[in-house]
């Protein structure tokens, strides 16, 4: 069974560092960002089978059970 991880914030710098980390570490890593300043660092991640991306807010209910 493939780990999980949400990683808030994965279409930063941070984020994306981490999550492309956690990617060829063999999680499954689902990234939920607002894409405030926008989503270049995550496109190459979109290959990844095991890379799910939610475009919304942490502060949102609703966006983070998705």
């Amino acid at each position: 069974m493939p780990r999980k991880i949400l990683v808030t914030g994965g279409a930063g710098y941070i984020g994306s560092v981490l999550a492309r980390q956690l990617l060829e570490k063999g999680y499954h890593v689902r990234v939920l960002d607002k894409l405030m300043y926008g989503g270049e660092p995550i496109i190459d991640m979109f290959n990844y089978a095991n890379f799910e991306f939610v475009k919304g807010d942490v502060r949102n209910r609703h966006d983070v059970e998705k």
